[in-house]
């Protein structure tokens, strides 16, 4: 599980313990300034190959990520520059005891935990957050990766600024049937369409979403880097 990587050694009376994190690369933000501010399609796809298991992992281990965006995703040193880390877990929250495995309940008027452009629009409304939004933040970030920026970049989180970012979200959703328009596949909107038809405390099936991008995948070489 690529969600880290640490260890925790002590002396042998166990008076001195220190933490040992693996040293990784660069960011997946770093790398797409380095390849022109965006990276290919096949690229892409196999980032959120990755990137879904990571989920997973985190996930099954009862939390919540509650901050994906490009920085914080790196890759490793040498032989392992293609594998991709999720990092940063501050954030992170249990979505579910962590015993019995119940999910949480909904709760209603937080404050935004993330950054703002990758959020959802559940979290944009002061939802709790839940898996469905984790990949939602995903599908944003690599839109990011496929074209370079987002269509809402710059709205603000009041009323007007998710009033606009649903209105993007939409011409998005139906401008994705047009790759010329916009260079993006149509498995942006099946995963947008999937992702926002989750209920609160639903599983997603992660496998149905790497399938949508395996074929991506076959159609070139993977990587930019």
């Amino acid at each position: 599980m690529a969600i880290y990587g640490v260890s925790l050694f002590a002396d042998v009376d166990g008076s001195v313990n220190a933490l040992a994190m693996e040293m990784l690369g660069q960011s997946l933000a770093a790398l797409m300034l380095r390849c022109r501010g965006r990276f290919s399609v096949t690229t892409m796809a196999g980032i959120a190959l990755q990137v879904l298991h990571r989920l997973e992992d985190l996930h099954n281990a009862g939390y919540v990520h509650r901050n994906i965006k490009p920085s914080n995703h790196l890759i490793g040193m040498g032989a392992q520059s293609h594998t991709i880390h999720l990092v940063d877990l501050g954030v992170a929250t249990p979505y579910c005891h962590l015993v019995i495995f119940k999910h949480h309940p909904q709760t209603s008027g937080n404050s935004i935990v993330g950054t703002s452009q990758y959020v959802s629009l559940n979290i944009r409304e002061g939802t709790s957050h839940s898996r469905c939004d984790n990949l939602l933040s995903l599908a944003y970030v690599l839109i990011h990766f496929a074209r370079g920026n987002l269509l809402w970049e710059h709205v603000n989180t009041s009323g007007h600024g998710v009033l606009a970012m649903k209105q993007q979200l939409i011409a998005l959703k139906k401008c994705a049937y047009l790759p010329w328009q916009l260079w993006l596949p149509t498995q942006f909107t099946q995963i947008l369409d999937y992702c926002s038809s989750l209920g609160f405390a639903d599983t997603p099936d992660y496998r149905y979403i790497r399938q949508l991008f395996v074929p991506l995948c076959m159609e070139g070489e993977y990587s930019d880097w």
